[in-house]
């Protein structure tokens, strides 16, 4: 799942709208619209609020940007939204905490995929 499908399912999960996420989190409901159909990447700043909005943790939001198709080969699609994410956050002034954990979280969701390769086999 892409980032913007994981948000979207969290959300109505919490019973919440876009406008009443968008609310909570203190960006447009526009935003959130664009967040959801992956028309924008998010900065790991608003992945963390949006996960403290909807009461789950970060990595549920992030878990799957790293698409594969039926074949298990990675998807170049979604390869290049994640790796537009990793251009925005060098580029958002983050801290450098914040960036390991954003790292932390990449290495994760690698070896997740990994993971599940391998098992599927």
């Amino acid at each position: 799942m892409s980032f913007g499908e994981n948000l979207k399912k969290a959300r109505k999960d919490a019973e919440m709208t876009q406008s009443e996420l968008a609310q909570r989190v203190g960006i447009t409901e526009r935003s959130v619209y664009n967040y959801e159909k992956n028309s924008r990447a998010p900065k790991v700043d608003i992945v963390e609020k949006f996960a403290q909005a909807l009461g789950v943790p970060s990595e549920i939001l992030m878990r799957g940007l790293a698409g594969e198709n039926t074949s298990g080969q990675w998807n170049e699609k979604e390869l290049e939204k994640l790796l537009l994410q990793i251009q925005l956050m060098f580029d958002s002034g983050l801290d450098e905490r914040r960036k390991e954990r954003f790292f932390q979280e990449v290495a994760m969701a690698y070896f997740d995929f990994k993971n599940k390769g391998a098992n599927e086999e």
